[in-house]
């Protein structure tokens, strides 16, 4: 692996080439290694955050990501960062005050309102993968306040003690014990059925299947793309201030 420094655009930004010569990167897999979750790594290969997890990083500076690979030849990453001195004061003042996440900032226009800021939700997750949950949590958590269980009785027993603490749930499908379905049971006892949001990697029992052809409430499949998620927590928690 080699790594090259230098300036370019008249001196106005940092190039970072970081360069290796492996097996290089298929092709339809290229435009997809930034998106949250994708991995090609199975068992405990690998998460599928740390490319999306950088690029959060590069773009709250200013900077950009660029990704050129050949199978069989190897894998160039370009990363472009600004000199503060050459950027429009503007763009300063609106870098400076972006938080250095692993998250792409939601940042509303200068012309939009206070109140269309993206409100802040609590959070419950119920997945019994643990590398997943830990993955989304960290997608999450610079939005949403974000609490998240691996067991379904554990869960149910945070959401019993005070059932309108949070905003949405969601729920994988298919987990040992307490699965999505009965949990969505047990929401709607509460009545907070509509705060119920199921992640789902497809039906895989005859009970599953019954519960999705039912479609009683909002779904989302695995792998997804963060911005999916972030939509669908939006429309969930307005339809319900709506209703």
């Amino acid at each position: 692996m080699t790594v090259r420094l230098g300036l370019c655009d008249a001196r106005k930004r940092i190039r970072i080439a970081v360069v290796d010569h492996g097996s290089g990167i298929a092709p339809e897999n290229v435009a997809r290694i930034f998106d949250p979750f994708f991995t090609t790594k199975s068992g405990d290969g690998g998460s599928g955050l740390g490319l999306f997890i950088t690029r959060g990083i590069v773009e709250a500076h200013g900077g950009t990501v660029e990704v050129t690979s050949e199978l069989g030849c190897g894998t160039t990453v370009d990363v472009y960062l600004p000199i503060p001195d050459a950027l429009p004061i503007s763009r300063r003042v609106v870098r400076e005050a972006e938080p250095v996440t692993g998250v792409r900032p939601v940042l509303p226009s200068a012309s939009a309102s206070a109140s269309s800021t993206p409100r802040r939700l609590s959070l419950l997750v119920i997945d019994d993968e643990r590398r997943f949950i830990h993955s989304l949590q960290l997608a999450l958590e610079d939005r949403h306040d974000v609490e998240s269980h691996t067991k379904a009785a554990e869960a149910l027993e945070a959401l019993e003690a005070d059932p309108r603490r949070y905003d949405v749930v969601l729920c994988d499908l298919a987990m040992p014990g307490t699965d999505g379905a009965s949990f969505y049971e047990r929401m709607e006892l509460l009545g907070i059925a509509d705060r119920f949001v199921l992640m789902t990697g497809g039906a895989f029992t005859p009970r599953a299947a019954e519960f999705i052809a039912r479609d009683l409430c909002p779904r989302i499949g695995k792998p997804f793309p963060l911005e999916h998620l972030l939509d669908l927590l939006d429309d969930v928690t307005q339809g319900r201030s709506a209703s």
